[in-house]
């Protein structure tokens, strides 16, 4: 008998056996190798982390898992030749689902059920089936795999939560919230801005842009300053807009950021905008409450003035009125002495002259007195032409001080507005100051609001001249000095006024700039006048109001101008510094 040598499992040679016993042996390593695919198979099946089961061509359970037992609440013993769709939440639902599968009518796919466990409760499952069949095609059943789907339905159920609290929360504000995509379409809005758009539901404005409700210049800024968002990741923070939404005028302050994804890329932005259109037509009306203000102001100033401003038109007046009056009586003299010599020509030409007409023509000659007559004439009318250029000259700075001036600042010249306004002045401050102007004459034109500047000028003027009024009553017949200087100090135009008043005391430095606090006399000063003055230069003009001073020795105010054209109202900076000399 032929023998062969055989391989035993470890790997080793065995003893030699025949071919007979050999293919016993191949058989039986063979089935246990079967037996052992098996119940790897079975391991495996049983104690894969999702359900399984099989079923036949009826419809029966042949084979389920422990995963999905433990999940049910069954035993085996319990559900084996069952029909599956007894384990189904929705029994007939499920009954036709898996006969038209088995029949081949549906193809299987993935989906969602609800499996009712033994108890009675349910559990959503997610299901994914595989027909099996024979080699000639027929169908031995169907195989599922079973997962739990009961914490994917409670995230879910847990995100759809947030989405509606998020959701109630943005319809219950006030203000407009909104969420863009990266093309800056709305994905979500609250209702009111559902209402600021003029939509009847929030989802109207889903994948509509700006365009679509705001006129195109309007919708384009917006593009612009959401795409340069996007681009860079910088917020737009406390954006004032001016939004026109049917006709109708809105005014809006914005703020948008934007929303990164997981791996840092902007994936669109969140925008909330309040509507500030009450707020904003206030802030206009008190903007206007406060140009007819600095107006009443500057009238009551001009009203104020007006009696020495008639006082300094009433005095060359007066001298244009003498000299025109000595010039009318004047020419009633020449013109009888002209008569005289025409009588006295015409008797010439006739050989007719008698020695009475040389002796009256010589008297009324020497009556007229044309020697004095030709000295004085000249000067009269010169004094005259003073006299209306004086005038002119007031009634010119009159008309510039009370210039109202426009909304918006303007190059202006600040010397000639301060030379107006000494002008208008000049009755406050001549009885005890002599006034000296030391203005750069290249000083360039600045931006300003003119009329304003005008009047911060002029209180200046004239608390100077009170200052110095309250030293010279102690020493009478002296005067004091007023030293109104400009120069360019950097990017700024400065303007300093200097007296020789009594210098302002240290205990009252810190509140001069504050509304209605005045060391002056009763029914003398409102308090107003350097409350003006800080209010215009810092927060009209984006500029300083310091001052220097010393007691006894006088007071220097300092106004500094930006060269620069800035916004027409800025935040005010802190307190003006005091500068003890």
């Amino acid at each position: 008998m032929e023998k062969i040598l055989v391989i035993d499992d470890d790997g080793s040679f065995g003893p030699p056996v025949s071919k007979a016993l050999q293919r016993q042996h191949a058989t039986k390593q063979a089935m246990e190798a079967v037996r052992r695919s098996q119940q790897e198979f079975k391991d495996i099946f049983d104690n894969a982390p999702v359900g399984f089961h099989e079923i036949d061509a009826e419809g029966r359970l042949v084979r389920i898992n422990n995963t999905e037992l433990n999940m049910l609440g069954y035993s085996a013993g319990e559900l084996l030749g069952q029909f599956v769709w007894k384990i189904s939440a929705e029994e007939e639902v499920s009954r036709q689902a898996t006969l038209a599968k088995l029949c081949g009518e549906t193809p299987p796919h993935n989906f969602k059920r609800m499996f009712r466990r033994k108890d009675g409760s349910t559990v959503p499952v997610l299901t994914s089936d595989r027909i099996l069949k024979r080699e000639d095609g027929s169908i031995i059943g169907i195989r599922s795999a079973i997962q739990d789907d009961t914490e994917r339905k409670r995230a879910e159920k847990e995100l759809a939560d947030k989405r509606d609290l998020l959701q109630a929360l943005m319809d219950n504000l006030p203000d407009l919230i909104y969420f863009k995509d990266t093309h800056s379409r709305f994905i979500r809005i609250n209702r009111a801005h559902a209402r600021h758009l003029g939509l009847q539901r929030p989802e109207d404005a889903i994948g509509k842009s700006d365009a679509d409700f705001f006129p195109s210049t309007e919708a384009r800024q917006k593009l612009v300053d959401e795409q340069c968002l996007l681009a860079t990741g910088k917020p737009i923070l406390g954006l004032v807009e001016k939004s026109d939404t049917a006709g109708e005028i809105h005014w809006v302050s914005s703020t948008k950021v934007p929303i990164f994804g997981g791996d840092g890329k902007v994936t669109g932005l969140v925008g909330i905008s309040r509507d500030i259109t009450a707020a904003k037509q206030a802030e206009m009306e008190r903007q206007a409450m406060e140009s007819q203000l600095r107006q009443s102001q500057k009238l009551e100033s001009i009203g104020q003035l007006a009696a020495g401003i008639a006082h300094e038109i009433n005095t060359p007046t007066q001298y244009v009125g003498d000299n025109t009056r000595f010039v009318k009586d004047s020419f009633a003299d020449i013109r009888k002495v002209l008569k005289s010599h025409e009588e006295l020509l015409a008797a010439v030409k006739a050989d007719a002259v008698t020695p009475e007409m040389v002796s009256r023509c010589e008297g009324i000659l020497k009556a007229g007195d044309l020697d004095y007559l030709s000295i004085q004439i000249p000067t009269a009318i010169e004094e005259t032409l003073e006299g209306i250029e004086r005038i002119s000259k007031i009634v010119r700075a009159m008309k510039e001080f009370s210039h109202p001036g426009g909304k918006e600042k303007n190059p202006a010249d600040l010397n000639k507005a301060i030379e107006s306004t000494v002008t208008v002045a000049r009755n406050e401050w001549k009885y005890v100051a002599d006034l000296e102007l030391k203005l750069e004459p290249d000083l360039p034109l600045t931006p300003c609001f003119l009329g304003e500047f005008n009047q911060c000028v002029l209180n200046l003027i004239v608390n100077a001249a009170h200052a110095i009024g309250d030293v010279v009553k102690k020493y009478p017949g002296t005067k004091g000095l007023i030293t109104v200087q400009t120069r360019l100090d950097g990017d700024h135009a400065e303007v300093r006024v200097t007296d020789t008043g009594t210098g302002i005391p240290e205990s009252v430095r810190p509140k001069i700039f504050e509304p209605f606090f005045t060391t002056k006399d009763v029914g003398k000063g409102t308090g107003q006048g350097l409350a003006m003055i800080y209010g215009c230069i810092v927060k009209r003009h984006g500029g300083t109001v310091t001052f220097e001073t010393e007691v006894g020795k006088g007071t220097a105010f300092i106004i500094r101008l930006p060269l620069k054209p800035q916004a027409g109202t800025v935040a005010g900076p802190p307190p003006p510094k005091m500068t003890a000399a």
